[in-house]
């Protein structure tokens, strides 16, 4: 299926019935595919670069490949995990702080243990010493 960059992004500023519509809705065989998805299911599709299953798969296929150059093209979203602040948005590349609201909906999204009373507060969070509680 054909889709320009600027569609990809509309996509994900939408919602799940918007997706359905504009980019599975473009050919019968595309909407079949998703046909017993609700709007929310459709919404929580990821993009290759933002799943780590198709990352890994992706890094560990052109660590194996021998003999030539390799490349990994990976489409992803413009601000991923903003959510409200920034996400699928052209304001993202000026967006320089968000608001409370928008960091907890960030906090909550990947997990990231904060407390609500040291979220305006916090400045970094070190993946290494929690990994064991995200999964891949």
């Amino acid at each position: 299926m054909e889709c320009v960059d600027g569609e990809y992004q509309t996509f994900k500023a939408r919602d799940g019935a918007y997706v359905r519509k504009h980019f599975f809705g473009k050919y019968p065989e595309l909407l079949e595919m998703v046909a017993n998805m609700s709007d929310d299911d459709i919404w929580r599709l990821n993009r290759g670069g933002h799943d780590p299953h198709k990352v890994y798969t992706a890094y560990a296929a052109a660590v194996k490949h021998q003999g030539q150059p390799t490349v990994i093209l990976a489409k992803t979203i413009k601000g991923y995990g903003m959510g409200e602040s920034g996400e699928a948005q052209n304001i993202t590349h000026q967006q320089k702080k968000m608001g409370t609201i928008s960091l907890r909906a960030f906090r909550d999204r990947f997990g990231l243990p904060v407390p609500d009373e040291k979220l305006m507060k916090f400045r970094i969070c070190n993946l290494m010493k929690i990994q064991k509680n995200f999964t891949i």
